[in-house]
């Protein structure tokens, strides 16, 4: 009988051994799980942050490449302002210069009615075609400079 009880004590301790040892074995895979858990809560963390920055960065994109858009079609609205502008000053230029012209046309016509003239002496002739002309020469560089600005 002592030697069965020896041998159930023997079994007892060995079960006892065995038992704590599975309870450490269980507590260290119980913090292991917890310890992989928190890691894996903190790279969730960290990729949910990560994918909103991205996602105010893209947002950051869109409104300035919505902003560039807006400001080149602007710019190119004023650009056509100004283009049409320009031509219509150009244009204007363009009929300064045609008036001028006819202006300078019609003093030569009177120049020639005054060469033609044959009431008058060569000298009050000579004086009044000089005058003519310098008018001539006048209307000339007005046109010249019409059309320069243009």
């Amino acid at each position: 009988k002592d030697a069965a009880a020896a041998a159930a004590a023997e079994v007892s301790s060995e079960f006892s051994a065995a038992r704590e040892s599975a309870a450490e074995g269980l507590a260290a895979a119980a913090a292991a799980v917890d310890t992989a858990a928190a890691e894996l809560a903190t790279v969730r963390e960290q990729a949910a942050a990560d994918v909103a920055a991205k996602e105010q960065e893209l947002a950051a994109f869109r409104r300035e490449t919505t902003e560039a858009s807006e400001a080149s079609h602007r710019l190119m609205e004023a650009a056509k302002g100004e283009a049409n502008r320009f031509k219509a000053e150009v244009e204007a230029a363009n009929g300064e210069a045609d008036r001028l012209k006819a202006e300078v046309q019609t003093a030569m016509g009177e120049v020639e009615v005054l060469k033609l003239s044959a009431g008058a002496d060569s000298s009050e002739r000579e004086a009044a075609l000089s005058a003519a002309k310098g008018e001539a020469d006048r209307f000339k560089a007005e046109v010249e400079a019409a059309k320069g600005e243009a």
